[in-house]
Order: structure tokens, then C-alpha cells, then sequence
């Protein structure tokens, strides 16, 4: 095969060739023999060259952060894609080097890191990524550079796609613990790690071609982006995981080198008598406080007098769907401060932009698993109510499914990642019956009820057959609301939704196949979108103008807690820190497996509140 070679600082040759040749040499490859006529070393001298130095690591959050001293230093998706645009057009940046130092990012934040990347190459300038070890979703990114740099006691663990699913019926078992789940759908496999020792027939198909799909997506950017074929990206993964050398031999990795070596690589290939790594370049840096003014400007800071005051110009209001849905306020879990989303908080933000006059369009970004159905519903209604009056663009990202799947119901447009796991139109509800296990512990109970169904909500004995009936009637009629609205969302006939529905997943790639979503991209192609509608709507804002963003729901910082909860409500809340951190260090201890399992009962333990859920499964990891 042909070694594809980048060249990024010369302008294509169009010349009368074959199309894949045409399309090579658009995308910047050329030839090795095509290469030879312009050795590097025939390029213009440059005296000096600086070399913006970004780090990529962490998770990458995309939630709003609290303003202030702390919260400003948070790397969130957002300040992180925008560090690497700004080398594009900064006039000092010859090059880009990205290190990525095990970034904790699913596909759909790969996916929006390699669009950064790529607006650095279309500005004509190379980009250079370098990584010790590298993930799957981490190679996504470095792949997208035009050399993959690795030390050569470094590797690629790039080895595919597994989904582990844990199931807990023997534990209950063993404790004597009576799980009574109802579903409405066959593939509404969210009750299944409760009931069951293994997947059924249907969970399993499901989740094959969900992983199927995604591999697929996988070999096609990788062979895309290296100019190699899928059935060599795939022999690659197969044989994997690589050393350096390895990873080099199987054409995933361009060059072997120390990080103290990338410096003269970068001189050689640019050409350049001088290079300078601007290190961490426009990273934020904490803020110093000094004296009493210092001692003003940290009250000012912890209060939010600092914040930049919104402008009175046209502007897109992004409100962020993150994390399992519950009924009242947004809260955050007490092992991993990792956040619910609350209806009563997603509803004060979406009246928020729809009140807001210069709110002229708005995008909801949905990163959620589902959860309660009356919760999803109020904020349904909360996005119809916003629809009718703007623009809506709905933007998926790693999971949009279930109850994030009802709150995308209203959206003019649903954009989603081809990897997103989107989809469960299915209910489920039930409960955990602890009445045997207290008795096996001596402890019994008696009980007086008036009401044939008073035991429903019991946590001492399952369903009867009164109490199941009732139940599988409200599920029935839940699962109803939600498939009509979901077939007037999406301009269907009810009875093809039905079809699609039942609770299985879909990748991306395959609802969009399937008229569940409208397009595919990222979170930046629907704000591009949602700026079109705002443009074709208002005659103050014209396609192309790039307007002011309003984050939504606004952070809490902690003087506004202050305020809000008291002197006491900041003490109890300096304690519960003080116990989530404690937990969490616990936590980080234990093996994933272990660790998980307390995350996931946790969050079992706050759904457990709601009468139905609208809910992906507990403890799908896909790695």
C-alpha cells in the first residue's frame, strides 16, 4: 500500500486523476512519491516558530461551572475546543501540540475534540499529537493530527468495544431480596440487572448491533483519518494492544519519539531556525489575591459581582439535559458529585430562555440515560411551550435515550453523534420487596391496611395480583403518552413508532436510518443551525453573525448557597462535602466493578422515589 504522507502547508495540485486520488489530495495527503518533489527542506526558512502546547485530560465536562476563583479552571469541553481554535487563527502559532494525557472521553467528545483539530489543519497548520498510552476514544482524537507521536516505551490500547452488564438477582438472592420489575415493551431492558442472572434473547440483539454500529463507525474514521483501509483498522484493533513500535508497524502511529524530541521533529519539519513550545498555551491560571483589595475582589469573586454581564445583543441560549432525570431540583451524587437533573431546575432554565427577548433560538444539549417519566414529562411540556414561540435545535451526546429521548420529543431538529445510544421508547416500574430478608435478620412485620392496593409502595412484599394489575394499567397508559408524542414529534405514524419502539436502543447512525433523529453532528453544528433558524426568524440577526452564547441552568456558587440555604444549610453542606469526599476516596480504592455497583445502587435508591421511570439500563459500560 501506498504510505500516505501529510502535507498540510502546500496548496493541493488539482490535476486530472482518478476521484480517490482528487480526494486524497483535498483531505492534504499526497503520495510519498508525489512528496519527494517538495523535500521539507525546500520550504521557506521560518526564524521562529511557536508551538501552542495544549493538554488534553480530565473528563471534559460541558455543564456551566460556578464562576469565581475555583470554578474558571475547570478544562471543560467547551474551554478546551476553544484553546484549540484559537491557535488556528492566532498569527504567533506556527503549530499546534496536543498531549493527551488519558482524557476520560466517550466518542461524542472525541468526535467534537477532532472538528477542533481539523479547523487547525484547514488553517493550514500542522498538528502534532503525542500520547504515552492512548485509548480507544483518546486515539480518536490523536489520530486526527497529521503525526501521532509516541515514546517507544509507550502503546496504543486500542483492543475494540466491549459492554459489560451486571446483573444483580443472585445477590438479591442470597439476601432474600424480592425485585418485582414491570416493563412495557420486549426490549425495555432496564428491570433485566434486577431480575435476571444474564441478557435475554432481546437485550442481547439490542445491545450487538448498537456495538456493531459504533465499531463500524470506529474503523471508518480511523482508516479515513490514516489513509488506511477498515480491514487493516480492524486487523489493527485485533491484534492490539500495540507497543509503540507495534502500534507504528500497524500504521497507527507516525513517529517514535521522546516528548523532550518533539521540538526538533517540529523544527525539521517546518523548517524553522528557532522553535518555541508555548507551554499550556491560554490555559487559565488561579487567581491571586493580595491585600485588602485582594480580600474585595475574593468577596466579589465568591459572590458573583465579577461575572461578565450578559450582553443585550441577540443571543443562543445552550441549556444542558445532563445526567438521570428526578422530580425537583437538580442535585448531585453523594459518591461522585456526578449530577441529576432535576425538572423543577430544567424548567426554570427553559422558561428562562423562552422569557429572555434576546434569546432568539435555542439548543438543548442532552447527555442522559432517562429516568422519572413524570419529571421528563413536566419538562416535555416545559420545551413545547418554548418550541412555539423559538426555535428549538435538539443536540444528542454520548447517551440520549429513554427520558432523554421524551425531552428531545419537541425539538424542530435532532442532531445526534453516529455513537450516541439513543432510542428506549419503553416504561418500567416495580420495586424492591425487603420483607424476607428482614425476617431472615428476626425481624417481622405486621400490617392493618384499608384499600385493596394500599400495598403498592410496600417495600416488604411484592406485587399481588390486584396491585400488579393496577400497575401494568398506569405503565401501559405512560407508555402510550409517550409513544404518541413521540410519533407527533417526529411526524409519524403511530403505529411505524411503535414498531421502532418497545424500548430498543439505537445508535446514532441507526435512528437516523430509522427517522428517529434528523441529522448527524456535534453540539457545534446544531448552535450553527440554531443561529440559521434565529436569522430566518428576526430581523435583527443575519446568517453568518455569530452570536453571544447564555449557558443554562446558571451555576451555584457557593455564596449564593450561602444565602439561599443559611448559616446551618452551609454547615450541613460543608459536612455532606466532607462525606462525599470521603466516599469517593473509598470508592477510588475499590476495583471499577465493585465501585460502580455503589454508584448504581445509589442511584437505584433515588429513582426508587418515582411511580414510573423512563430509564436505559444500570450498568452498561462500553469500553
Amino acid at each position: 500500500m501506498t504510505r500516505l504522507t501529510p502535507r498540510r502547508l502546500q496548496p493541493a495540485l488539482l490535476l486530472p486523476t482518478s476521484g480517490l486520488a482528487v480526494a486524497l489530495l483535498a483531505a492534504g495527503f499526497a503520495p510519498a512519491a508525489f512528496a519527494d518533489d517538495e523535500p521539507a527542506d525546500a520550504k521557506p526558512a521560518i526564524e521562529k516558530a511557536n508551538v501552542a502546547h495544549i493538554e488534553l485530560s480530565g473528563s471534559f465536562p460541558e455543564a456551566p461551572q460556578p464562576e469565581g476563583p475555583f470554578g474558571g479552571l475547570t478544562q471543560t469541553l467547551e474551554k478546551a475546543k476553544d484553546r484549540i481554535e484559537k491557535a488556528a487563527a492566532d498569527d504567533r502559532i506556527s503549530a499546534v501540540l496536543l498531549r493527551l494525557d488519558g482524557p476520560s472521553v466517550g466518542f461524542t467528545k472525541a468526535r467534537s475534540l477532532r472538528d477542533s483539530v481539523k479547523k487547525v489543519r484547514d488553517a493550514g497548520k500542522p498538528v502534532y499529537a503525542y500520547f504515552e498510552d492512548a485509548s480507544t476514544p483518546g486515539y480518536l482524537v490523536a489520530c486526527a493530527a497529521d503525526k501521532v507521536i509516541c515514546p517507544e516505551s509507550g502503546g496504543v490500547m486500542m483492543v475494540g468495544l466491549r459492554a459489560e452488564v451486571e446483573f444483580y438477582k443472585e445477590l438479591f438472592d442470597d439476601f432474600e431480596v424480592q425485585p418485582d420489575m414491570l416493563r412495557v415493551g420486549k426490549f425495555k431492558s432496564a428491570a433485566e440487572p434486577y431480575t435476571r442472572s444474564s441478557m435475554s434473547p432481546e437485550f442481547r440483539e439490542e445491545l450487538t448491533e448498537v456495538l456493531g454500529d459504533i465499531y463500524d463507525n470506529i474503523l471508518s474514521t480511523v482508516a479515513e483519518t490514516r489513509g488506511m483501509k477498515t480491514d487493516a483498522v480492524d486487523a489493527a484493533i485485533d491484534s492490539g494492544p500495540h507497543t509503540a513500535l507495534g502500534a507504528q508497524a500497524a500504521g497507527l502511529v507516525d513517529v517514535i519519539a521522546y516528548e523532550d524530541q518533539i521540538g526538533d521533529l517540529i523544527k525539521k519539519d517546518l523548517n524553522a531556525k528557532e522553535v518555541r513550545i508555548v507551554e499550556d498555551y491560554l490555559k487559565p491560571k488561579p487567581k491571586k489575591y493580595e491585600g485588602f483589595s485582594g480580600l474585595m475582589e475574593l468577596m466579589n469573586d465568591l459572590s458573583g459581582q465579577t461575572s461578565t454581564a450578559s450582553s443585550k445583543g441577540p443571543k443562543i441560549a445552550v441549556i444542558y439535559a445532563l445526567g438521570p432525570i428526578i422530580s425537583g431540583k437538580s442535585v448531585e451524587s453523594p459518591f461522585t458529585g456526578a449530577a441529576s437533573m432535576g425538572s423543577e431546575t430544567m424548567i426554570e432554565a427553559i422558561d428562562t430562555a423562552r422569557e429572555d427577548e434576546t434569546v432568539k433560538a435555542v439548543v438543548l444539549r442532552v447527555d442522559s440515560p432517562g429516568g422519572s417519566a413524570l419529571a421528563s414529562d413536566l419538562m416535555w411540556r416545559a420545551l413545547v411551550r418554548l418550541k412555539a414561540e423559538k426555535p428549538l435545535i435538539v443536540s444528542m451526546g454520548e447517551v440520549a435515550g429513554s427520558g432523554g429521548y421524551y425531552i428531545a420529543m419537541p425539538g424542530d431538529t435532532i442532531i445526534a453523534d453516529p455513537s450516541t445510544i439513543t432510542g428506549s421508547i419503553g416504561v418500567v416500574g416495580g420495586k424492591l420487596a425487603f420483607g424476607e430478608t428482614f425476617s431472615r435478620f428476626g425481624v417481622t412485620h405486621d400490617v392493618v391496611q384499608f384499600g385493596d392496593n394500599a400495598g403498592t409502595l410496600s417495600l416488604l412484599t411484592p406485587f399481588d395480583e390486584s396491585e400488579e394489575a393496577a400497575m401494568r394499567k398506569m405503565l401501559a397508559e405512560i407508555y402510550e403518552l409517550f409513544t404518541k408524542k413521540a410519533a407527533e414529534g417526529r411526524g409519524m405514524e403511530l403505529d411505524k413508532l411503535k414498531e421502532l419502539a418497545g424500548g430498543r436502543i439505537y445508535s446514532g447512525a441507526r435512528a437516523k436510518e430509522l427517522g428517529l433523529i434528523d441529522e448527524l453532528g456535534t453540539l457545534e453544528d446544531a448552535i450553527a443551525m440554531a443561529t440559521k433558524a434565529a436569522a430566518d426568524k428576526n430581523d435583527d440577526v443575519n446568517e453568518g453573525d455569530e452570536l453571544d452564547r447564555l449557558n443554562l441552568p446558571k451555576p451555584v456558587n457557593p455564596f449564593e448557597a450561602l444565602l439561599e440555604n443559611g448559616f446551618p444549610g452551609m454547615i450541613q453542606m460543608q459536612q455532606e462535602a466532607a462525606g462525599q469526599a470521603a466516599v469517593a476516596a473509598a470508592l477510588d480504592a475499590l476495583p471499577d466493578p465493585i465501585a460502580g455497583l455503589a454508584e448504581r445502587l445509589a442511584a437505584l435508591k433515588t429513582l426508587a422515589k418515582e411511580r414510573a421511570l423512563v430509564v436505559m439500563p444500570f450498568g452498561l459500560s462500553i469500553r
